[in-house]
C-alpha cells in the first residue's frame, strides 16, 4: 500500500476507503488468478472492510506521527511486564495507557477495559494523531455522519472508536 495511494488527493474518507479497497482487490485478484484460483467479484464482507480499515488506513496516521513509539509498545508486547521499556516524556503518548494490538493499531486501556458489556473498540479505542490529514477526514466523516450535528455529538460518536489527543481543543 505504501506510495500507492496519496491520500491527500480525498477529500472524503468513504471514497478513500472505497478506492484503497478497490486496490487491495485488484491485488488480491492478481495474485489468485496468477495461482489459478478464482477472483473475487462481490462487494468487501464486513470482516473484510475491518481488516482494510485497520491495516490500510488507520495504522498510515500511527506510522507517520507514532513511529517511535511504536517500535517501543512492539517491543515490550515481546517481552515481559518486568522488562517493559517506558516511553520518552515528550511523546505525545507518554502518560496514556497505549499498547500495540491487532494489526499493529496502537490502542488505549483505562477504566473502561473492565466493562466487559461494552463492544472492544469502546473498551480500548485506537489512537489516531490529532493533527494527520487522515483524522480529518474521519472527524469530517463523523461530523456529516451525525447530521452536521453539534461538537458534542460529533466527539461522543469519535470516542466511541477512536482516542484522538486534544479532540477538545478542536
Amino acid at each position: 500500500m505504501k506510495g500507492f495511494i496519496d491520500v491527500r488527493r480525498f477529500s472524503k474518507w468513504t471514497v478513500l476507503m472505497r478506492t484503497v479497497a478497490c486496490v487491495y482487490r485488484f491485488i488480491a485478484n492478481c495474485m489468485k488468478k496468477a495461482k489459478g484460483e478464482p477472483i473475487e467479484t462481490l462487494r468487501a464482507t464486513v470482516n473484510q472492510q475491518k481488516i482494510l480499515m485497520a491495516v490500510g488506513l488507520i495504522t498510515k496516521p500511527q506510522a507517520e506521527s507514532f513511529i517511535d513509539e511504536w517500535k517501543t509498545l512492539t517491543k515490550n508486547k515481546e517481552s515481559s511486564s518486568n522488562q517493559w521499556i517506558g516511553l520518552e516524556g515528550r511523546s505525545p503518548l507518554f502518560r496514556l495507557s497505549s499498547f500495540i494490538h491487532e494489526n499493529d493499531l496502537i490502542r488505549i486501556e483505562g477504566r473502561t477495559e473492565y466493562a466487559e458489556s461494552l463492544p472492544y473498540n469502546m473498551r480500548f479505542p485506537i489512537i489516531l494523531p490529532s493533527d494527520h490529514y487522515i483524522t480529518g477526514l474521519i472527524i469530517q466523516h463523523y461530523h456529516e455522519r451525525c447530521g452536521h450535528g453539534y461538537r458534542e455529538t460529533v466527539k461522543n460518536e469519535l470516542r466511541q472508536h477512536y482516542f484522538i489527543p486534544h479532540l477538545d481543543a478542536a
